[in-house]
This record gives structure tokens, C-alpha cells and sequence, in this order.
């Protein structure tokens, strides 16, 4: 895959990933609008899940762009931290 993409190894695909995270939080940063999960992990680097309720986002054209721009935010960021 080229470098610009976002590849597997990145992201968090099973429920079983996601209900990790969900039940040994280790960071919790929350606001109106945004709730941020986060823990260790020993892949040695790091990963990102996604999940956007339709409790404020009700359009699921919406809610894959708000994801879309999330991953290409985390991706650029990784870029410079490789």
C-alpha cells in the first residue's frame, strides 16, 4: 500500500477491538460534542477506531465524512511522528 494510505494495521476493525478499549479506558477526554478513548497497546504503534452516534450526526453521508476527515487528520499526523 503507498504511504498515503491508511492501512489496516492502523485501524481497529473487530468489536472485540472496540470493546477493549470501551471497557480498560485508560484516557477519557470528553465535551459536548466528543468523547475520546484511548489505552496502550502493544503494537507499537498507533491505532484508531472510530464511532459516530446518530444522535448528532443524523445522515449517514454526514457521519462517513466527520470519519473520513478523522482518519486523514490521525493519518498526517502519523507521518511526521514515523
Amino acid at each position: 500500500m503507498s504511504e498515503q494510505g491508511f492501512s489496516r494495521d492502523r485501524r481497529l476493525l473487530a468489536s472485540a477491538q472496540f470493546k477493549a478499549v470501551f471497557d480498560d479506558t485508560r484516557y477519557r477526554i470528553s465535551s459536548k460534542y466528543l468523547l475520546l478513548l484511548a489505552r496502550p497497546n502493544d503494537v507499537g504503534h498507533a491505532r484508531l477506531g472510530l464511532v459516530v452516534s446518530k444522535k448528532n450526526i443524523r445522515r449517514a453521508v454526514a457521519r462517513n465524512r466527520v470519519k473520513r476527515l478523522a482518519r486523514e487528520t490521525f493519518r498526517t499526523r502519523l507521518r511526521g511522528l514515523d
